[in-house]
């Protein structure tokens, strides 16, 4: 929004909302910069002509059990679902997709970022799936066993729309990118 690095947009959202926590207004900063990126990357996807995305959860042993079993999955462009197998899944998802190619030759020599669990560094690897990279470095790997909508996200989903609705953040993106953002919660 307007150029600003987050930092800058959470305090000019705090000096305006001072009965808001700082935490809630990154959460909303973060998700909504997330989404507008995830956007502008399945936009170029669109008019580059890319027919299948790869999802990519963010190797880090924060990352959540749904973009971790999300993760490598390949989806047809026309069927993506934001929250679904596009990001951004949740709040706070650092998630991100890929073009994806069957000509393995393209994807031969491809990276990933990952974020080393011992020194919270990060540092480019081979591509892995999630399971392989958390195998590499020793953390658990979970495995979904909830719904993707718990109580404590439908509380968060609330506390995000109630702030949203506190701000002009429809007419700064647009009306329809907002609710098709607040819709997508």
């Amino acid at each position: 929004v307007l150029g600003y690095n987050a930092d800058r947009l959470v305090k000019m959202v705090q000096g305006r909302f001072v009965d808001v926590s700082r935490s809630n207004i990154q959460r909303l900063i973060h998700t909504e910069m997330a989404h507008i990126s995830e956007e502008a990357t399945y936009e170029g996807y669109v008019e580059d002509g890319v027919e299948e995305y790869e999802y990519m959860a963010t190797l880090e042993k924060n990352t959540c059990e749904i973009c971790q079993a999300l993760d490598g999955t390949i989806h047809k462009i026309e069927d993506k679902k934001e929250g679904v197998n596009y990001p951004v899944i949740h709040a706070r998802c650092r998630c991100t997709t890929g073009a994806y190619y069957k000509d393995a030759e393209l994807l031969k020599n491809r990276k990933r970022a990952a974020r080393d669990p011992e020194t919270g560094k990060a540092e480019l690897v081979d591509k892995m799936s999630f399971d392989d990279w958390a195998k590499k470095v020793g953390i658990e790997h979970k495995v979904p066993n909830q719904p993707a909508m718990s109580k404590a996200n439908k509380t968060a989903k609330g506390n995000l729309v109630e702030i949203m609705g506190k701000t002009n953040m429809r007419i700064q993106v647009g009306g329809d990118n907002y609710d098709n953002f607040i819709n997508h919660l």
